[in-house]
Formats: C-alpha cells, structure tokens, sequence
C-alpha cells in the first residue's frame, strides 16, 4: 500500500462520520492500476489480521481492486 491517508490527519475530517462511528482510511495499490487485482491479497490479509485483533469492531475493504479480483474469482468458479 502507498499514499495512505489517515481519517485523524489534519485535513481529512471528512472521513469521518458525523455520528465519529465510521472512519475511511484511503489507500493506493503500488505499482500499476491494471496490475492492483493481482497485488490486493496482501491487502485483504492485512485486513483480515486487523478484524481479528479487534472484533469488537467492523474492518472492511473495498476499492477497484478488490471489486475486480472478486469479480474474476467468482467466474473462476465452476458452475
């Protein structure tokens, strides 16, 4: 991950929620946007670690790149 933006830095209040309940935390993939469907695993693991060291709360992911593997990992399957 690169150019991640914290909801508590300055001038970012608007990832926020108003209810301070939500947060955003805004990321890029490295590397090339074609290429982020094939690198987002890390990502998600990352993620998944996150969810279990604290499950009191709710940590969640979406973006292009999860979208996209999602996507090519259901038409992998077979029907």
């Amino acid at each position: 991950m690169t150019n991640i933006r914290s909801p508590y830095a300055p001038g970012n209040r608007g990832q926020v929620s108003n209810d301070r309940r939500s947060a955003l935390v805004d990321f890029d993939i490295r590397g090339d946007s074609d290429d982020a469907a094939d690198k987002i695993d890390p990502v998600l693991a990352t993620v998944e670690r996150a969810q279990q060291a604290h499950p009191q709360l709710t940590i969640e992911e979406f973006g292009g790149a999860s979208a996209d593997k999602a996507i090519n990992d259901q038409f992998g399957k077979t029907c």
